[in-house]
């Protein structure tokens, strides 16, 4: 099994040490469909408006209530120099992500199956090209984490899998290259944990 983190390939046999969080296994049946790049790129930026939204606003609010804690010129000078750091900071990551992401897009995208593909999963199988495959039946093939990161901690969350069926096909589970992507990545993860556990605490693939 193929381990990789923000695209980037681990070393076979290696154990991820880095904290790995599993969302919560849906209790409906998912139903998803493949996207185009344009589609896809926008589900990314959504995404990242939803964290670094929340950075933008927590640090206005932080400011906003630290000003009448300023008593003189100093002070000031000193509270937002470092307000400028931090967010400068932050806008460097937000432009870095939004840069890999078109860096890798087009070879992401390219791995889906065509637009439009529907894809439905379920807590006993997933169907996709029409065939019905049993969670049991199921091989991964290999896992991309993403790097998330808070103001004190990171950790990774499944981002890609590539599946491989037992009749020989091959196909790309993506977070934000189907429609519902988030759901269908929540219940492959959930469902072939076993399978990728071994893998990440350093068991040969």
């Amino acid at each position: 099994m193929r381990i990789s983190i923000d695209g980037e390939d681990q070393p076979a046999g290696q154990k991820i040490v880095k904290e790995i969080r599993l969302r919560s296994l849906p209790k409906r049946a998912v139903e998803a469909s493949s996207l185009d790049a344009a589609a896809a790129t926008k589900r990314y930026k959504r995404s990242l408006w939803w964290t670094f939204g929340f950075i933008y606003f927590a640090i206005v609010l932080g400011c906003l209530l630290s000003l009448p804690k300023i008593t003189n010129g100093a002070s000031a000078i000193a509270f937002f120099t470092v307000v400028l750091l931090f967010v400068g900071a932050i806008v460097y990551f937000h432009r870095r992500d939004i840069r890999r992401w078109r860096e890798r897009s087009a070879a992401r995208i390219g791995e889906l199956p065509p637009v439009g593909t529907t894809a439905s999963a379920s807590p006993e199988s997933l169907t996709i090209f029409g065939e019905s495959y049993p969670w049991s039946e199921l091989k991964v093939e290999a896992v991309d984490f993403a790097l998330k990161r808070s103001k004190r901690r990171s950790w990774l969350e499944v981002d890609r899998m590539r599946l491989l069926g037992k009749d020989g096909k091959s196909f790309m589970i993506d977070l934000f290259g189907y429609r519902n992507g988030d759901k269908l990545i929540d219940m492959a993860a959930n469902r072939l944990w076993p399978q990728i556990q071994p893998a990440v605490n350093g068991a040969a693939a």
